[in-house]
């Protein structure tokens, strides 16, 4: 009995963890496309260790962008409203899926998995000056 409550206290833990603790919510199509700025967009899980990485990249250079790019962090395994639309709009099928559109709305450059902070600050100058 000792080792089930344990087995099911591995599995819930982790579960509960991910639905209390990460309520990161998508911010509309409308909203990104109003102050007629680019838009980079981070689709995460939780549990994704490369989430966590390119997250912990993306707090390195976040500040220097927040008043020139609209960044919406999304957690794509979250199913409801605008977060559902989002990830089947952007056809989003692997964490992390990082996305970067343009001031017209067209999308420059998805990239699935990891990617590190100078290829962030590249593609995020690019889409500022070109």
């Amino acid at each position: 009995m000792k080792n089930i409550t344990i087995i099911l206290l591995i599995i819930i833990l982790p579960i509960a963890a991910f639905i209390f603790l990460d309520r990161n919510r998508a911010t509309s199509d409308i909203a990104l496309a109003d102050n007629n700025q680019p838009t980079f967009m981070l689709f995460t899980s939780t549990m994704c260790l490369d989430c966590k990485r390119v997250k912990s990249e993306l707090a390195l250079i976040e500040d220097d962008y927040k008043d020139r790019v609209n960044i919406v962090k999304i957690n794509a395994l979250e199913k409801k409203g605008d977060t559902k639309k989002m990830v089947k709009k952007y056809e989003v099928t692997l964490v992390p899926t990082l996305i970067f559109i343009d001031k017209d709305n067209k999308i420059i450059n998805k990239t699935e998995g990891y990617m590190s902070k100078e290829d962030m600050i590249k593609l995020l100058e690019s889409m500022l000056n070109g």
